[in-house]
């Protein structure tokens, strides 16, 4: 292990849903209806969080959280807060790592223009095992962005399932 643990952790994951598998509460799948019609596409990454190879055995992966934030960055996405945005003034883009599960976040292009939706949210039960424990990124945006996405989250991700 090198100082500062620079390496990965064992029990890194990210897996990725394109859709949905029938177990999101009602509180998601209203979320993702509400946008549907101007964003289709639903990608959820859901970052583990159980780590037994710590002490305390949960760990909120934050490096984790700030690769896919790269891959949209990549994409020429910028995870701005709803309640920031000004399409025709100065507004503050959050840095890679630093979403919180509180906020209400778009995805905004080089041209100022919005072309996705981002919730981040914590599931710590629930019948699915996709959900089950993990740290949800939940992304809606149009199929071709959606797809690029997935690419780009896979060349930056060594240890994808």
């Amino acid at each position: 292990m090198t100082p500062f643990g620079l390496n990965t952790f064992e029990s890194d994951q990210i897996n990725l849903l394109v859709g949905f598998d029938k177990a999101e509460s009602k509180d998601v799948v209203a979320w993702s209806q509400q946008y549907a019609g101007e964003f289709p596409f639903r990608l959820a990454f859901a970052i583990n969080q159980c780590y037994p190879e710590l002490r305390s055995g949960f760990y909120r992966n934050r490096r984790l959280m700030a690769l896919i934030q790269d891959a949209m960055l990549v994409c020429g996405l910028h995870v701005v807060i709803e309640d920031n945005f000004a399409p025709h003034g100065l507004f503050p883009v959050e840095l890679p790592g630093a979403l919180e599960t509180a906020d209400d976040y778009l995805l905004i292009d080089e041209g100022l223009k919005v072309q996705g939706r981002l919730n981040v949210w914590e599931s710590q039960g629930g019948k699915s095992a996709f959900y089950h424990d993990r740290l949800i990124m939940e992304v809606l945006l149009n199929r071709e962005l959606g797809e690029r996405l997935i690419e780009g989250v896979r060349d930056k991700v060594k240890f994808w399932r």
